[in-house]
């Protein structure tokens, strides 16, 4: 179900330390609220375009492997977990480290 507190901006247009922050507090949040790992799931929708909204590792899965089909709303595109906005805040920080790839959908 999408709610205000789950709905957030595109990862990949983060720039500083404060906005990986409060992508991380708004995933760790909604950890604790579910019990799951978490992370950002990019939606597409058919007639309202991309939606980036926080949602369990099980929910993710669950939508990046929905057949993509021309009666279907929307569906998974990518999913950014929890680790790749550590590493982001990790390589914002000044250290020499990989950036994760989402997970992407497989056509």
């Amino acid at each position: 179900m999408i709610s205000e507190e789950t709905l957030v901006g595109d990862p990949e247009k983060i720039r500083t330390i404060s906005e990986v922050g409060d992508f991380l507090s708004r995933i760790i949040s909604y950890e604790r609220s579910c019990k799951y790992s978490a992370g950002v799931l990019l939606t597409q929708r058919r007639q309202f375009g991309p939606l980036y909204e926080i949602v369990s590792e099980q929910e993710a899965h669950k939508e990046l492997k929905k057949s993509v089909r021309q009666d279907l709303p929307e569906f998974g595109i990518a999913y950014y977990p929890r680790t790749y906005f550590e590493t982001l805040r990790q390589k914002l920080e000044g250290c020499d480290v990989m950036m994760p790839e989402p997970i992407r959908r497989r056509y």
